[in-house]
């Protein structure tokens, strides 16, 4: 490094010691001071080693660096204070190695996707906007947590294709909404370990699916679940015990395989699970909720014929 590049640090040096003094934040300024100096020299990449007597990431080592993609090997066991603080990360997968992150370790970024493991003990402010409380208050469950945009402050969490939310006290979840668009969709049975018990109001509506599997875990599917799509038939398992109004409206459905006893919602307008003056309600009613399947000629009919499932 030339005279000029030592000058350079010197004064950068003292101003962000003036600066912390004055208004409190020394820390802050020393870590960026020192993320400025290590940039200067060259120290800007995102390598991190992968070797297994390296298993942390240290105070600062790349903050502020305008890095926008990182990738962490899994040799890595803990992440430190400030590491990763203020550059322009959308999005961090966190390998199931770590097991600790530092006080604002992914602060000021840019983050709207975070994958992270089980239990992972989070600091103050690790990630920021909200994510350490919802990370929580998800019993530390692993999975991708998203938000809509850099300001909100609501998470929501996903497993491959699928957000859900875990039941409180149930040891359960619901799928509360998917992000894949047209053909077949095979929902799962239960994530991490957790049953999917429910399939909540609209969420794989208009999602141009031509077929989909539901779990024989699943028992309730409510309202508009699967409306304004392509489905031709559906095969309801019978661990189902209720449906919603609506809950399949706005598809071409001429054959249902329903269990017995199911409970079919309506809203009292000719309005049943299929949607409006499709008369499977009824027939289901007329034939004792009996388990069976059911068909009609075409869209149009309003009768449906039952033979043994």
């Amino acid at each position: 490094m030339g005279t000029k590049g030592v000058i350079f640090i010197v004064i950068v040096s003292i101003l962000f010691w003036i600066i912390g003094i004055s208004t409190g934040l020394l820390g802050e300024a020393v870590l960026f001071g020192y993320s400025v100096c290590n940039s200067w020299i060259g120290n800007n990449t995102a390598y991190i080693s992968e070797n297994d007597e390296v298993t942390s990431v240290e105070y600062g080592e790349f903050s502020y660096k305008l890095l926008s993609e990182i990738a962490i090997p899994d040799n890595i066991v803990s992440i430190k204070e400030g590491a990763f603080k203020g550059n322009r990360l959308t999005s961090v997968t966190i390998p199931h190695s770590v097991t600790n992150i530092g006080e604002s370790a992914f602060a000021l970024n840019n983050l709207r996707s975070i994958t992270i493991g089980s239990n992972v003990s989070l600091s103050k402010n690790a990630f920021g906007s909200n994510f350490e409380t919802v990370y929580l208050n998800n019993n530390m469950d692993a999975g991708i947590y998203r938000r809509a945009n850099t300001k909100s402050t609501e998470w929501s969490i996903w497993y491959k294709n699928f957000r859900y939310i875990k039941n409180a006290g149930s040891g359960s979840t619901s799928i509360t909404g998917y992000d894949g668009t047209g053909g077949e969709v095979n929902i799962p049975n239960e994530i991490n370990g957790n049953a999917v018990i429910a399939i909540t109001d609209g969420a794989f509506m208009g999602k141009q699916l031509t077929n989909v599997t539901i779990p024989n875990s699943v028992t309730i599917i409510e309202e508009n679940t699967f409306s304004n799509n392509e489905l031709t038939q559906i095969f309801i398992p019978n661990s189902v015990k209720s449906i919603s109004a609506d809950a399949f409206a706005g598809n071409k459905i001429t054959r249902i395989s329903i269990g017995a006893n199911v409970k079919l919602g309506s809203n009292g307008n000719s309005v049943g699970v299929l949607g409006a003056n499709t008369g499977f309600n009824g027939a289901y009613d007329r034939n004792n909720s009996r388990a069976g399947i059911y068909t009609r000629p075409n869209t149009g009919s309003t009768t449906w014929t039952r033979t043994a499932r």
